[in-house]
């Protein structure tokens, strides 16, 4: 590693080569677009630990899986911005994962959980 580039690191890292705070709250939640043939480009990001803990905790039991996807996409979703009263809307609209691919992308982004474990969950709760 170049001298420069290692007080550069340490600079960012308060000085000390661990992490501050600023640095971390300055680092913003990853993004990315998901583009769904035929219906569109939607930009999604990563839930926050606060937003994944309130997803965590929706009672297991019927409608499960749904109340889930909808909590997923009212934190995660950027544009378009929709409401939990929208979101419930287009699920009783669109075909039934039409949203799975912008669903997935927010869960894999936030490492809430991984594709298997949530296909596993919905087998296991249906809506």
């Amino acid at each position: 590693m170049a001298a420069g580039s290692k007080k550069k690191d340490d600079a960012a890292a308060g000085g000390n080569g661990y992490v501050d705070l600023d640095s971390l709250l300055g680092q913003g939640l990853p993004q990315e677009d998901v583009e769904i043939e035929g219906v569109g480009k939607f930009r999604v990001r990563a839930l926050t630990r606060e937003e994944a803990l309130k997803v965590g905790d929706i009672p297991e039991g019927k409608g499960h899986a749904g109340k889930v996807d909808r909590e997923i996409l009212r934190h995660g979703l950027v544009n378009p911005e929709l409401s939990y009263q929208d979101i419930e809307k287009l699920s009783s609209r669109l075909p039934a994962g039409a949203l799975e691919p912008v669903v997935e992308a927010i869960a894999r982004m936030s490492g809430f959980f991984d594709s298997k474990a949530r296909k596993e969950a919905m087998l296991r709760f249906p809506s």
